[in-house]
């Protein structure tokens, strides 16, 4: 028994090689099918070079990728030094089945990336000779994997313009299933402060960030998000451009699909917001996008990448284009009866709140409607709209130079039935219907009482 243990072990040692040889061949179809999902459905990023070098134990690739470099021309213009850049990926892989020492699957990655141009200069103004970006990849057997990111802090880099810049590094990890099915996504940037050789100073503190998401139609995914951000601040040494502070910033989303449909809710939502002379206790935006064709959306989505993959286009040239491409699903689109939540919308100081919430739909919408030559009155007159309006007194009390003036104006309304004017607050119901504006049920612009007769 002994000797056949024995004899199992080295045949196992001495095969080893041949199968993380073959293993290679495994692992080049893997790492290139991230290459494959960028061509489909990531715009302004091109692959330039591809190289992969198999070896017995590990493997070698060097992918050269261009950044924007498709971008519209007025967007290019805004910094012509910085696009269209490269970026070039050079990644050491070990063969499974053994890829490490904490690592069992097809392969472990290790990823060292390189910037070509100014942003090259820009990022070796800020880390110096530290390795701005690494990446780590570990391919399992079955197909998925996960992927880290990781960025070094920075503690007060001095860059070319005298401005001064300190973050607390970034770290990203993603794990996703076999063909991207789904995945799970999870980082945080600790806080990242901007001093300008004018005085100026932004600082952006605790950045955090989850996703989960699933494939629900070829390149249409849902699931949930949330992304938020403990402090954004704003200063300058110059009264006029004034000091903004944002505390608490919270960004939600949540998509679910069924029967051939998509709903998306999406919640924005902040603390205090510190400006002068205004300071508000709060902002809130929810929406919700109701009853969501999927094929149309997803061809949509196919079509603009389409439009934004091809080559370099003036704005004027891509937006006809880009209008042309989407006009036949969109009209499909809109022929589903889409609908639009106002869920909240308020801003808040410490005397009250001016809010909205409500729904706007089409009903009745056919591909007709669209039709060359057909009046634009008959879709509108399929446009319905359904919100409540309030504002609090204590509310326009706390504008510094326009609440009375808003009030007053407020109070002409409600004078005329349009608003309502009761404990503390006006509110109404605003209304259109068939091509017809109401304010609590009232036409609006409000009719004139008829004249009496002589």
């Amino acid at each position: 028994m002994k000797k056949i243990v024995l004899g199992a072990i080295a045949a196992l040692v001495s095969a080893y090689p041949l199968l993380t040889w073959l293993m290679g061949f495994a692992v080049e179809r893997r790492v290139n099918e991230p290459l494959e999902q960028m061509r489909a459905t990531t715009p302004y990023v091109q692959v330039v070079r591809n190289t992969f070098r198999r070896g017995w134990f590990s493997s070698e690739q060097d992918v050269t990728l261009e950044m924007f470099g498709n971008l519209p021309a007025a967007s290019a213009a805004v910094s012509p030094k910085l696009f269209p850049f490269q970026l070039t990926l050079h990644s050491v892989i070990r063969h499974g089945p053994v890829c490490g020492w904490a690592c069992v699957g097809v392969a472990h990655t290790d990823t060292h990336v390189a910037v070509s141009g100014a942003v090259q200069e820009f990022l070796e103004s800020v880390f110096g000779s530290a390795e701005p970006l690494h990446l780590e990849t570990r391919l399992g057997f079955f197909g998925g994997g996960s992927v880290t990111l990781r960025s070094p802090p920075v503690q007060d880099a001095v860059l070319k313009d005298g401005a001064h810049l300190s973050w607390g590094g970034l770290s990203l990890k993603s794990f996703f299933t076999t063909g991207f099915g789904s995945y799970a996504l999870s980082g945080s940037v600790p806080r990242t402060v901007y001093a300008g050789a004018n005085g100026k100073r932004i600082e952006v503190g605790n950045l955090t960030l989850d996703a989960h998401s699933h494939r629900v139609l070829r390149t249409l995914y849902a699931g949930d998000s949330s992304l938020a951000v403990e402090r954004i601040g704003f200063s300058s040494p110059q009264p006029a451009a004034g000091n903004v502070s944002v505390d608490d910033v919270r960004v939600s989303t949540r998509s679910s699909a069924d029967g051939g449909y998509m709903n998306i809710v999406s919640k924005t939502s902040t603390g205090a917001v510190v400006t002068a002379p205004l300071t508000l206790t709060g902002v809130h935006f929810d929406l919700s996008l109701q009853h969501l064709d999927m094929t149309s959306l997803e061809a949509m989505g196919v079509a603009m990448r389409g439009i934004n993959q091809g080559s370099v286009l003036t704005p004027q040239e891509r937006s006809a284009k880009m209008i042309e491409a989407i006009k036949e699903p969109g009209i499909a689109f809109l022929s589903h009866q889409p609908e639009l939540g106002l869920d909240r919308v308020s801003i808040a100081t410490q005397g009250g709140e001016a809010r909205m919430s409500g729904v706007v739909r089409l009903h009745g919408v056919v591909p007709a409607d669209f039709a060359e030559g057909t009046d634009p009155k008959t879709l509108i007159q399929k446009l319905d709209a359904d919100l409540d309006c309030g504002i609090d007194d204590g509310f326009l009390r706390s504008l510094p130079a326009s609440g009375a003036q808003i009030a007053a104006q407020l109070q002409a309304l409600a004078d005329q039935g349009l608003f309502s004017h009761e404990k503390g607050k006006f509110q109404t119901k605003l209304a259109f219907h068939q091509g017809t504006t109401t304010f609590n049920g009232k036409a609006f612009p409000h009719a004139p009482p008829p004249a009496p007769h002589p």
